[in-house]
């Protein structure tokens, strides 16, 4: 787990990213909180690989298609797209790794960044032909 980053660059990161001291604070508190060292990322890397199969078709039957969940919030009313509610798609881009600084629980933010495609995620939603397209969907 070479590239995994220390405490330290993940604080750094969340500095950068965040800038708000407030904001930063809080996340540092959350990084602390959440972060795993390179032996424990092992691990639970080794033990997600053994659970795999069985995990992906649990998670995959609760899942609903994009077109599906959009249609339904479509009618609900509720906004479904970033400028919906006042958002960039550049700004909302960013906002994934801040919110992964800032929450404590494993949400499916950590799974991607502690596999190492959190990057490529977000690549995929915002470049040419993703969701969001944005004129550089590359990552920050």
């Amino acid at each position: 787990m070479a590239k995994w980053p220390s405490l330290e660059a993940w604080i750094a990161r969340a500095t950068e990213w965040l800038k708000d001291p407030d904001m930063v604070a809080g996340a540092t508190k959350e990084l602390e909180a959440k972060y795993i060292t390179p032996g424990d990322l092992r691990e639970q890397l080794a033990l997600l690989k053994a659970v795999w199969p069985e995990l992906r078709e649990r998670v995959s039957k609760q899942l609903l298609p994009l077109d599906v969940l959009k249609s339904m919030l479509v009618r609900a009313g509720s906004p479904v797209e970033p400028e919906d509610i006042g958002i960039t798609r550049e700004r909302l881009r960013q906002t994934y790794w801040s919110a992964y600084c800032i929450r404590r629980r494993f949400t499916v933010l950590d799974l991607a960044a502690r596999i190492g495609i959190l990057d490529n995620c977000l690549d995929h939603i915002f470049g040419p032909q993703g969701l969001w397209p944005v004129a550089n969907g590359k990552s920050l």
